[in-house]
Parts: C-alpha cells; structure tokens; sequence
C-alpha cells in the first residue's frame, strides 16, 4: 500500500483544497497568518518541477498580466517610499504585498490544474466547510445565549509566542473570539469564526457558500433534507456575521448572474430594476437605514476613506506612499475598511488602475463562458464561480481582500476556477463532455 502524506507526496491540486477545508484547525492552531501562503509557494515548487520534468511552458492566463502590472507598480512604491516609512508599517505593507503575491502564484497553480480532480474537490471541500462553520456558528450562538459571552481563548500560536498578541494582525488571527456585541441591534451577538474580524466571517462564506449550493446542484432532483440544513447552516454563518455589504452583496450577486444567465437583453432588465428603484423613494430609505444602522462605524470608516484620498493626493496621487498609516495599537487604521481605497493610498492611480482593469478582465472572461456552456453541470459551476466572484468584489468595496490571508486566499481561488474554466474552452484539443469534466460526484453529506 502506498503510504500518502499530505502537502508531500500528494498533487497540488489535493494541497490547496485540503488547506482551504481545514480552515478551522489553521484557525485553532494559530497558523492562519502564515499557513496559506506556505502552501500555495509549495504548491507552485511542485508545478514549477513538473513542467521542468515534462519540458512545457508555464502559461499565464491573459487577466493574470494585469494583475503582474499591478505587483510591479506596488512594489516600486513600497521601495520608493519606505525609506520615510515608519518600519512597522514598511513590514506590514510587505505583508500585504505578499498576500497579493500569492493570490497572483495561487491563480497560476489553478490554472494548471487538472479540472475533474479540482472541481470535484473545490465542491466537496465547500461543502463540508459550510457544515463545519454553520456547526461552529450554533455553538457560539448557544453560549452568548447561555450567558458566556465575549469568550477569548489564546490559539497554540499565541500559547507558544504570547508577543504576537501585541500586533493588531496578529492579535485578530492568534486569539480565538467567539463573538462581539453588535451595536445595529442591542443585545445580538456578532459571530467571530476564523478571526477577530466579524465581517470576515461574511464574508468567506459570501465566497464558499455558492460552489457548497453548486454541489446539491448537480443532482437533478429537489435537494434533499440534507441540502436544506446545510444551506440553513450557511445562512445562519453569513446572516450572524451582520456584515452589511456581505448580506446586501449576496443577494446582489445571485440576481445579477440571474439577470446575466437569461441573456436576452439582459442589460436592459438590469437598467429597469435600477430606473425602478432610483425613482421611488424606497432606495433612499434602504441607504438611510443601513447607514445609520451603525452610525458609529459609518462615520468612522468614511473618516478613514477621506484621510486615505487625501493623504495620496497630497504625498503621491501616481505611486501612493506604499503604506497603510496607523497610530498605536487600533484595528483601523488609514487606508484601511476599503479595497480600492487602500490600494490607491498603497499603490496610487496607477496601481490601482491595474488592479481593476484585472477584475474586469476576470469578469470579462466569465461573461463570454456563457456562450460556450454544454452541459448542465458546467452551468451550475459557472453560476456558482459567478456568484462567487461577483459577491466578494461587493464586499470588498468596504473590506480588505489583504487583510487576511484566509480571505485572500478565497477571493483568489474563486478568480482562479473562472480561469481555468476559460481554459478549458480556449483548448481545442480538448472540449469537455460532463462526465469527463466533473466525474461522478459522491453521495450528499447527510
């Protein structure tokens, strides 16, 4: 029998699945801030030998440049500006630019991937995540209710290097938090599953939790008893996350690629709706409540995004300043609570000029997978890719994709089956039917 050990002698594809179901034990463990970005360098060393090994090129898919042109506009900032830096946040920035690092190597090793042994597991492993996480979230539910609340526990990092607690990225990835009271309604607990960050927990699960529905999908029956509570339990994770741009980008995103699936004159149905609600008063009122469902946290995020534009526009509207700014031990600091915004502080116009011009790219190449879909089951994948991405370009409009490593590491996953999707259908040698694509997928869960 041959023994396999994980991330050693099994296949990239395996690592990479494997280190995205075990979120919870990297959670748990306190490897969370290093853990994904070992794993995706191996997983690339392991692409990079094969390719030696059988005499090919590495492909980069077309997106994936603008992502490179990116990469090379931060890091000329970062060197350009460092030297009247605070070191702190030099370091912290390099942080960030190698999380952007790997989701650029992450988006390579996908896209060679072979698509029946990826695509089963991605479906497989988030699955039994939305399981996992839904459980942990009826846990922590019953102890808030049980009256043991705001429960800090130090994970094994934390118990081994205590100092890493001092740093605020640290802190929020080595200290387990069961939830934190929200201030939209008084008394409701806001769940921390796989960090401190409460809208994190939002948001993964605004990324897994359509390719865990695309599972049951493939099953041409009504999902069964099992489909329902796993659903139930992906519901409860993202709603108890009170992540407002997670709530509002889900829902957003499953009626886009609904709007976008029926293709007849789909542009014109999305321009109705908009015309619909900008002429009555009901989405004024919608953007009244949400903004002042946490006045406290509007107000604050909104300072930080005035201060970030100004800062660049004042330092280096071009480059940026290569840096987030922060004073003292605080989770927000300038620059931060927005994707875009931050990446214009770090990176200026240009950087993130690229950077769009990237996602747009990606959207692009989804867009035109619609006309190449054969099979229903490479329908439900697309829609769930879709939904996916879509939903967590939403959320990012308030959050930081670099922020964490785990959702880092989602968002760059779910841009990378898009891209191997596409590969698929650019091959001429090699036009999937549905079983040689997806193979027979294993009886539900439950």
């Amino acid at each position: 029998m041959k023994l396999t050990l994980p991330f050693l002698s099994t296949r990239f594809e395996e690592d990479l699945l494997l280190t995205l179901l075990a979120t919870p034990v990297w959670w748990i463990l306190g490897f969370n801030f290093f853990i994904y970005q070992a794993v995706v360098f191996l997983c690339f060393s392991k692409l990079l030998i094969a390719k030696i090994r059988e005499g090919e090129p590495l492909a980069v898919p077309k997106p994936a440049l603008w992502l490179g042109l990116f990469l090379v506009t931060y890091a000329a900032s970062l060197l350009i500006n460092a030297p009247s830096q605070p070191a702190q946040r030099v370091m912290a920035s390099v942080n960030n630019y190698i999380l952007f690092l790997m989701g650029f190597v992450l988006i390579l090793v996908i896209y060679h991937a072979k698509p029946g042994r990826f695509f089963r597991g991605l479906l497989d492993s988030c699955a039994a995540l939305t399981w996992i996480t839904g459980l942990i979230a009826i846990f922590f539910l019953k102890l808030w209710f049980s009256g043991r609340r705001g429960l800090e526990v130090p994970s094994l990092s934390a118990t081994l290097l205590p100092s890493l607690a001092s740093y605020p990225f640290f802190n929020m990835l080595v200290i387990l938090r069961t939830n934190a009271v929200d201030w939209f309604v008084e008394d409701v607990p806001r769940l921390c599953i796989y960090s401190s960050v409460v809208t994190a927990t939002g948001g993964f699960m605004l990324m897994i939790l359509p390719f865990a529905m695309a599972r049951s999908g493939f099953r041409r029956r009504a999902p069964g008893f099992g489909d329902v509570l796993m659903f139930l339990l992906g519901f409860i994770s993202l709603g108890a996350s009170f992540s407002r741009t997670a709530l509002c980008a889900f829902v957003g995103a499953f009626g886009l690629v609904w709007v976008i699936e029926r293709r007849a004159r789909w542009w014109i149905l999305l321009g109705a709706g908009v015309l619909f609600f900008l002429g009555s008063d009901m989405i004024f009122r919608g953007i009244s409540w949400i903004f002042k469902a946490r006045s406290a946290s509007t107000v604050g995020r909104f300072n930080l995004y005035y201060d970030a534009v100004s800062i660049a526009a004042e330092e280096n509207l071009l480059l940026g300043i290569g840096v987030r700014l922060r004073e003292g031990f605080t989770m927000m600091s300038i620059g931060s609570h927005a994707t875009y915004v931050g990446l214009l502080l770090m990176s200026g116009l240009i950087g993130l000029s690229f950077f769009i011009l990237f996602q747009l790219s990606v959207f692009k190449t989804w867009l035109a997978l619609r006309g190449c879909l054969k099979t229903r089951a490479q329908g439900v994948l697309w829609r769930a890719a879709g939904v996916s991405f879509l939903g967590i370009n939403g959320w990012i409009l308030t959050e930081n994709v670099d922020g964490l490593p785990f959702i880092c590491f989602a968002y760059f996953l779910s841009t990378g089956v898009i891209l191997l999707l596409a590969r698929i259908f650019e091959s001429k040698r090699f036009i999937p039917e549905e079983p040689q694509l997806f193979g027979s997928l294993p009886a539900p869960l439950v």
